[in-house]
């Protein structure tokens, strides 16, 4: 369509020229322009400078196609010193349109035709294993239509990766080219993976190592319901989430989150549901690689949509062999987050939505880092009424993780004293109301226990202030 568009807009450019051309002449040489001499009838009467607009420029469009496909038919032709100038100087723009029309019609058929013979090799194969393993002709179908939308894809997202690599590695390229470089990977997505910075406080991150990793990836999309493995499979990629928000996913228990669908508490159609999040910026299925395991569990897409970027174990183990600093610490590090999944899977004992469990997760954290308390939380469904809403609970933990200073730890309990006044306050007046009613209606108002402490009392220690966010 472009190469269409653009070759439309400079015809009718120089056509336009052309009738310029004819009518920048003297009086005395209009008889002798190509206007002038050209008729529009069979019987040659009817000179063209008499018609319209749009039929004169109708036939300009004609003469300069003609030039431009070296056609010449001959009926309309340069005479005058400028015409003849104009001409030749339009045979040269055409010169270099017809080799880039030439050029790009080649370059079209030649991809179509590694397309072609790619699906066509494809399809070969399809048939083959559907003989082989006997697969219905439904399902052969459907593999075939995924080939046949996918080939051109594939097709022009291949080059020539070790060549490529050579150039990172082995030639001197520029240092502030190659500083910035990481920054453009993916949008500036890849670089902010948490895979680069775990640990990273004694190891700068060597920029290379990023591109690397970048020539190995594939881009895979997923839609809300799709799994990237279950468990079980095997184990050979790592995958590092560009959009949307994943989930490692289990069947709910009274004893905890199973793996495996167990008949004696859940249900024959009992869905799995997320227990541990995974936002864009996290990775996962690094433990199994690294440990050469089977997975330890299921990861679904959770959003509408998600994108990951994958990475092959083959590949992730030569970027160990090649960084072992940052190979010490995915391995530290996939055996601290594998001993966090297992104990967050024993609290899968209700199913809730990924939205409501970020909330879950969300408001424990809040609560933890305003009491102290790291058991404090609020229900789901609660902190909904309160206005709270999560679509990225990783980019909430960065926004509210307050650094671990006296002055923090004072403004916490400040505040916290603050909302047990405000709150005493409220009591008071509750039972002043209440006293009020019940004096009204003859009801006796129970009263506190003799050794309970007023509710204006100040708390003992911070440690004994109750969880705001519980009440």
């Amino acid at each position: 369509i472009n190469l269409v568009c653009g070759l439309a807009w400079v015809v009718h450019v120089l056509a336009c020229g052309w009738y310029l051309c004819a009518a920048l002449h003297d009086e005395a040489l209009y008889s002798e322009v190509w206007v002038a001499r050209r008729s529009v009838d069979a019987a040659g009467e009817i000179s063209l400078r008499l018609s319209g607009p749009f039929d004169q420029w109708m036939q300009a469009m004609y003469f300069t196609l003609t030039v431009f496909t070296t056609v010449g038919f001959g009926d309309m032709s340069a005479m005058t010193n400028g015409e003849i100038t104009y001409v030749c100087c339009m045979m040269m723009v055409g010169a270099v349109v017809n080799g880039i029309i030439v050029s790009s019609v080649i370059s079209v058929v030649t991809s179509s035709d590694m397309v072609n013979d790619y699906i066509e090799k494809s399809t070969s194969l399809i048939d083959a294993f559907s003989k082989h393993t006997e697969i219905n002709p439904g399902i052969t179908h459907m593999m075939k239509s995924w080939v046949t939308m996918s080939a051109k894809y594939w097709i022009s997202h291949q080059y020539d990766k070790e060549e490529m690599k050579d150039m990172i590695v082995g030639r001197m390229m520029p240092p502030n080219l190659l500083g910035r470089l990481p920054q453009a990977l993916f949008d500036g997505k890849l670089l902010k993976n948490s895979i680069f910075h775990i640990g990273t406080t004694d190891v700068e991150l060597p920029p290379r190592l990023p591109l690397l990793l970048a020539l190995t990836v594939q881009k895979s999309t997923y839609e809300q319901g799709d799994f990237v493995y279950l468990a079980e499979e095997y184990a050979g990629t790592l995958c590092l989430v560009l959009d949307g928000v994943f989930a490692h996913v289990a069947y709910p228990g009274p004893y905890g989150g199973s793996k495996h669908h167990d008949y004696r508490y859940q249900k024959d159609n009992q869905p799995q549901f997320p227990y541990r999040l995974l936002g864009h910026g996290s990775y996962f299925g690094d433990y199994e690689v690294l440990e050469t395991t089977p997975r330890q569990s299921s990861v679904r897409c959770e959003s509408p949509t998600g994108q990951l970027l994958i990475v092959h174990k083959n590949d992730l183990k030569d970027l160990m062999s090649e960084f072992p600093a940052f190979a010490i610490k995915w391995k530290f590090a996939a055996k601290r987050r594998e001993q966090a999944r297992q104990r967050q899977i024993l609290e899968l004992k209700v199913g809730m939505t990924y939205e409501d469990l970020a909330i879950s997760h969300l408001t424990r954290f809040i609560s933890a880092k305003v009491t102290g308390n790291r058991e404090s939380a609020i229900h789901p469904a609660r902190a909904k009424r309160h206005g709270v809403h999560v679509h990225n609970l990783v980019a909430y933990r960065q926004a509210l993780e307050p650094k671990a200073t006296l002055e923090g730890v004072q403004k916490r309990q400040d505040r916290m004293q603050h909302e047990i006044e405000a709150m005493a306050k409220k009591m008071d007046t509750m039972m002043q109301v209440l006293g009020q009613l019940a004096e009204k209606h003859g009801v006796a108002v129970p009263q506190p226990h003799p050794h309970a402490p007023p509710l204006s009392a100040e708390p003992q220690s911070p440690t004994n202030f109750p969880p705001l966010l519980g009440l």
